[in-house]
């Protein structure tokens, strides 16, 4: 849940691919590929609006990204007459195409929040005085629960 101050990006559409989201407030998904240093990482706004990249090492976008806007669907919600909740939908066919996704896959939810004067959140620990979330090497692997049966 975003909070009713959330400062989104002043052209992002409610559930529209966005350029530039992490300029504003915005929460941030990264999944590692675990053979390799390619990354993918998500951005996403409390409107809904998102944006997605796939980078072949730290910071190096990869030559030639996957079909986000075909595969990746946004959804949001409006809490209280403010857009509060917001998702995305990856399917998971995708991510294992894109990334090799499984059980050595790593990742980080980070969140930049209060602009124009942000704070910066990451849920793995990340070395350095200035807040730079593209780390990979310093992500937490996902651990994985099997669903009960019913």
């Amino acid at each position: 849940i975003f909070p009713q101050s959330a400062r989104i990006h002043p052209d992002a559409l409610p559930g529209q691919f966005t350029p530039e989201l992490w300029k504003y407030d915005v929460a941030e998904l990264f999944l590692t590929n675990p053979g390799t240093a390619e990354y993918l990482e998500f951005n996403l706004t409390s409107n809904g609006a998102w944006w997605a990249s796939k980078f072949s090492s730290v910071r190096k976008a990869s030559p030639s990204q996957p079909d986000f806007i075909r595969q990746v669907h946004s959804h949001h919600e409006c809490v209280e007459g403010h857009h509060g909740v917001a998702s995305l939908k990856i399917p998971l066919n995708f991510l294992k195409k894109e990334i090799d996704f499984g059980v050595s896959t790593a990742a980080n939810i980070t969140i930049i929040r209060d602009s124009p004067s942000p704070r910066y959140l990451s849920a793995s620990k990340l070395p350095g005085a200035q807040p730079d979330f593209h780390q990979p090497a310093e992500f937490i692997t996902l651990s994985f629960t099997p669903l009960p049966k019913d």
